[in-house]
């Protein structure tokens, strides 16, 4: 999946605390809003209004071993996802940064499927893009990770403290990941601005 990666070295997301620069992804995540039939793909540009209802996730895992075809998946895994801005207020001045829009742990892959069945409750539900006006196109990121454990509850989080808008700001994405035991597989973003 090197065109993924290579996609998010064009964006100059590769490299930093959210995307390491030894991170290679494993999988193909698809972020889709069904609404307005829109999806991520790799950095298109979609409109506030096309991205309001929360997206659709559904992703093809990439098996090495021999006996097992590319889109199998293990169906005992379990997969969270986080979605998060790192262009808050623009992409100049990111002393926000990253805005979290969505934290959702528990998915389950069903088998022979790129469909995904909802766990859990999200730590944190969607909140739509609203880029400020004038800001420039801001980078919705969604990275997809490999759990190893139940996330935490919001009360024994570290680094977040709750859902209301001044709390989603400056998410660190990393030191999340570390603390509830999440293993960075896969990654997608699109564009958004409010011109």
């Amino acid at each position: 999946m090197s065109s993924s990666a290579d996609e998010l070295e064009k964006a100059e997301l590769l490299g930093t605390p959210y995307f390491p620069s030894s991170f290679r992804p494993q999988v193909l995540l698809q972020v889709s809003f069904s609404s307005t039939g829109v999806s991520a793909q790799l950095g298109n540009e979609l409109t506030p209004a096309e991205t309001k209802e929360t997206p659709v996730i559904s992703f093809v895992t990439e098996v090495s071993h021999s006996n097992r075809s590319f889109g199998q998946h293990d169906t005992d895994l379990t997969y969270a996802v986080l979605s998060f801005d790192p262009d808050a207020p623009s992409r100049e001045d990111q002393k926000s940064g990253p805005w979290r829009h969505l934290i959702q742990g528990g998915l389950k892959v069903k088998p022979e499927s790129t469909e995904v069945t909802v766990t859990e409750e999200p730590l944190t539900p969607w909140a739509p893009p609203s880029p400020g006006q004038g800001t420039g196109p801001h980078r919705y990121c969604f990275a997809l990770y490999k759990q190893t454990q139940t996330i935490l509850p919001m009360a024994e989080q570290s680094h977040i403290q709750g859902n209301e808008r001044p709390e989603r700001r400056t998410f660190k994405v990393a030191d999340f990941a570390q603390q509830n035991g999440l293993e960075l597989i896969g990654f997608n973003y699109f564009l958004c601005e409010n011109p």
